[in-house]
């Protein structure tokens, strides 16, 4: 459960977070959608993770 936990947790939070972080830093579009993306993906598979243990 607390897998399932942290990643909904970075589907949500983690990806604002990380989306705000990449745009003030200046970072280009491109930086910005591939920092969400690869934030998405990690929190994706957190989460069949959990689902496949339990």
């Amino acid at each position: 459960m607390r897998a399932l936990a942290i990643g909904i947790g970075l589907l949500t939070a983690g990806v604002y977070v990380a989306v705000m972080l990449a745009d003030l830093t200046g970072g280009a579009n491109g930086i910005v959608l591939l920092v969400r993306s690869l934030v998405t993906v990690i929190g994706l598979s957190v989460v069949l993770y959990a689902i496949t243990v339990a």
